[in-house]
C-alpha cells in the first residue's frame, strides 16, 4: 500500500477568522430621561427638571443597572441604588432587565428607523413610607 504523503515542512495557515456582523443585528437606542425638579435633590445631585438624552445604547446587551451608573455621572454621582426609572407602560424598570427586554415601550423614530427611543422618568427611592 502507498505510504501516506509526508506531513507539510510549513504549518498550514490558521483558518480566516470568523466575521461577526453586528450593524444590522444590534439594535440600539436613544434613552430620554426626564428627571424631576425637586428642591430637595437639585443641590446634591442636580435634580432641575431636565432632560438627559443617552445615545446610541445596544439594546441587547444594556441593562438599566448599567444605564443608572451612566446616568449617575451626570447627577453629580447619585447613587445607583437611589435611582429608579419608571415607564408610563410597564412601571418601574429592574435593573437586571435588558432594554430589549422593554421592547414594547420603545418608540420606534420616523424617518430611517435605525434609531428608537425609550422615555423614562427617574423617581429617586426615598426611605420611608408615605405619609
Amino acid at each position: 500500500s502507498p505510504s501516506p504523503p509526508p506531513p507539510p515542512s510549513s504549518p498550514s495557515p490558521p483558518p480566516p477568522p470568523t466575521m461577526t456582523i453586528i450593524a444590522p443585528t444590534q439594535k440600539t437606542v436613544t434613552l430620554s430621561i426626564s428627571i424631576p425638579n425637586t428642591p430637595d435633590f437639585s443641590s446634591s445631585w442636580n435634580f432641575n427638571g431636565q432632560t438627559i438624552t443617552l445615545s446610541n445604547i445596544p439594546t441587547s446587551t444594556t441593562t438599566i443597572k448599567q444605564l443608572k451608573k451612566l446616568l449617575s455621572q451626570q447627577l453629580n454621582h447619585m447613587p445607583v441604588n437611589k435611582m429608579q426609572f419608571k415607564n408610563q407602560h410597564i412601571g418601574f424598570c429592574k435593573d437586571g432587565s435588558l432594554l430589549k427586554d422593554l421592547g414594547r415601550c420603545i418608540n420606534e423614530q420616523d424617518g430611517d428607523g435605525d434609531e428608537s427611543v425609550l422615555m423614562v422618568d427617574l423617581v429617586p427611592k426615598v426611605r420611608g413610607g408615605r405619609k
